[in-house]
């Protein structure tokens, strides 16, 4: 039974960073396809409804993260141990997290720390990605 609660805790944290991660996905799109989205009206309108609830909601996902990073963490410890590339992938996250919160709260913050959050990202995708693989 606990297995299964830390890989649905686990499924719970992929999900809410995925939808995090939707955030820059959409305002690509938006910035470099609008007008070829707006060619269909109701497909643009479904789009716009999705990017406003992933904007609106970015940083909701990212500290909502925390608490199911933590409990995914306190289940597979007791289970199995320390996993590094869960550790790593887990560390590379509230870094990502921390940035976030920083973004948010600073307010001379210039566009350094943005593309620190997003090469957080991409290392993150990829630890994540190896956390699956071999984790």
């Amino acid at each position: 039974m606990l297995k299964e609660i830390g890989g649905l805790l686990g499924n719970i944290v992929l999900i809410l960073f995925l939808l995090a991660l939707l955030n820059y996905v959409v305002k690509y799109i938006n910035r470099n396809y609008r007008k070829q989205l707006m060619k269909n009206e109701a497909g643009y309108q479904l789009f716009t409804k999705v990017m406003r609830f992933t904007v609106k909601n970015h940083k909701y996902f990212g500290l909502t993260v925390i608490i199911f990073l933590l409990l995914h963490f306190a289940v597979q410890m007791n289970l199995y141990g320390i996993n590094i590339t869960g550790a790593i992938a887990a560390v590379i996250m509230l870094v990502q997290i921390g940035l976030g919160y920083y973004g948010t709260r600073a307010k001379n913050k210039g566009k350094t720390w943005l593309k620190a959050h997003r090469l957080i990202a991409v290392l993150l995708s990829i630890s994540v990605l190896t956390h699956l693989a071999f984790g």
